[in-house]
């Protein structure tokens, strides 16, 4: 599930 966790920090900054 790494490749979501890039997706969503890429496509919304600050999610994490």
């Amino acid at each position: 599930v790494r490749v979501l966790s890039i997706t969503v920090r890429r496509e919304e900054p600050g999610d994490g």
